[in-house]
């Protein structure tokens, strides 16, 4: 299998917005899943965290806390509710399993939420990576 253009562009971009945004992958690392989601589905970042129910918003909300959750495991799930919104721990569950949910019933989601989660590995472990090289 070989890696395109495209491919490689997209990695790089990740990369790019890694370094500016993770450092140890607590508050700024919050900051680049809500990017990274915000661009994969189109989402206005300002609108993202307003009272709305939008089903839109909504999800994006949740996927946030889903990925936070999956990939910042020292983090608490308190931490997570309060980066996303002010929500508390009950939401940041209710998120992944909301989530999890979409994972099982919805191959199109699943690829692209897979690939997501892949992503925030990516460049976290990168970052841990260059982190190690300069100590």
């Amino acid at each position: 299998m070989s890696v395109t253009n495209e491919e490689i562009c997209e990695a790089e971009t990740i990369i790019k917005i890694s370094y500016m945004a993770i450092p140890g992958m607590n508050l700024d690392g919050y900051k680049f899943i809500k990017e990274l989601v915000c661009s994969e589905f189109d989402i206005n970042k300002d609108k993202v965290f307003e009272r709305s129910r939008k089903r839109k918003y909504v999800f994006a909300r949740q996927l946030m806390m889903y990925l936070a959750y999956n990939s910042m495991s020292s983090q608490t799930l308190k931490k997570i509710g309060d980066a996303y919104g002010g929500y508390d721990h009950a939401t940041v569950l209710h998120a992944k399993t909301s989530i999890e949910n979409y994972l099982f019933s919805d191959k199109h989601l699943y690829k692209k939420i897979t690939r997501l989660t892949e992503d925030v590995r990516m460049v976290r472990k990168r970052f841990i990576q260059e982190r190690k090289r300069s100590l």
